[in-house]
């Protein structure tokens, strides 16, 4: 499984049990075209976005922590699936459109948070997790630990 560290707080966001979740990641770089459809890990980074907390109030996320401290940082949160890339907003929900605004949105899919997030280092770009890291994560999911699942790669 694949792995990309996110600045703190906008995973939150995306695994928001609400219609105000954010579903479209924004990159200035598109994933592999083999991962279009697959699974991939998110990781809270160290780094904190202060301006992701004005956005949450826009887009409809008025429940968030107010506090740094209240946001992990330096562990793996949940997955996503990748079901398409964008580079407008023509083709996009009302929703997606008011969390897009990047040169490449990645449309997720299937947000599911972990009940207990894992300790990772995190880095750029998307990189591969090691197998126990994987097994673990597919293990909260209660998802078997088929080969395609942990590598990742269709």
């Amino acid at each position: 499984m694949r792995v990309m560290s996110l600045w703190r707080p906008w995973s939150f966001s995306i695994f928001h049990p609400s219609e105000n979740a954010k579903s479209i990641e924004n990159r200035s770089w598109a994933p592999p075209i083999a991962l279009i459809g697959q699974r991939i890990a998110l990781h809270d980074a160290n780094k904190f976005d202060v301006s992701a907390l004005r956005l949450f109030e826009q887009n409809g996320i008025t429940d968030f922590p107010q506090s740094y401290d209240a946001y992990p940082s330096g562990v793996i949160v949940g997955v996503v699936t990748i079901d398409r890339v964008v580079t407008e907003e023509r083709t996009l929900t009302p929703m997606q459109k008011r969390w897009y605004f990047g040169e490449v949105g990645w449309v997720l899919s299937d947000a599911r948070r972990l009940s207990t997030p894992i300790a990772h280092k995190g880095g750029q770009g998307l990189r591969h997790l090691p197998e126990e890291t994987t097994r673990a994560i597919l293990e909260q999911l209660g998802i078997e630990p088929t080969a395609a699942a942990i590598n990742g790669d269709p």
